[in-house]
């Protein structure tokens, strides 16, 4: 299963490009079941209110994830598509790359469901600038399925 931090996000993006490909129920499996699992990356810009909000972000070490139970403001990347509006995720900063105005920040994936369930969004997209995967909001339970466990 995947690692605890996504490095380079290279397994991910060929279980997604096989998906994409095959449209079968057992490549969507994989690719539910390594996301599930998986650290990915965030676009956003944090509201920072006070030096509570700030050491959040100072006080991690580069390349460390943001600790889930902090709680923080943020202005998050979301794309809209005619009446469709998601949030992207991404599995490396390369896929990010068409985002310039946005920080990227890793989160485990299943802390960003939390994240989109509070927000007005469609559902999620991994790496919409390339081979990518969308999640419809009414779809976020499928990670609860007992399918999904190892």
């Amino acid at each position: 299963m995947a690692n605890d931090v996504l490095v380079d996000g290279v397994k991910l993006k060929e279980l997604v490009a096989t998906f994409n490909q095959e449209q079968t129920e057992d490549s969507l499996i994989a690719v539910l079941k390594y996301l599930k699992d998986s650290e990915v990356l965030i676009a956003f810009n944090p509201i920072l209110n006070n030096l509570e909000d700030v050491s959040i972000f100072t006080d991690a070490d580069e390349g460390e994830y943001i600790d889930p139970d902090q709680e923080f403001e943020a202005e998050y990347l979301l794309l809209e598509d005619g009446d469709q509006v998601v949030l992207p995720i991404f599995t490396d900063e390369e896929s990010a790359s068409d985002n310039e105005e946005y920080d990227l920040f890793g989160m485990h994936f299943l802390d960003i469901l939390d994240i989109a369930q509070n927000l007005e969004v469609n559902g999620i997209v991994l790496n919409p600038y390339g081979e990518q995967f969308y999640l419809d909001k009414e779809g976020f339970d499928v990670f609860e399925d007992e399918a999904l466990a190892e």
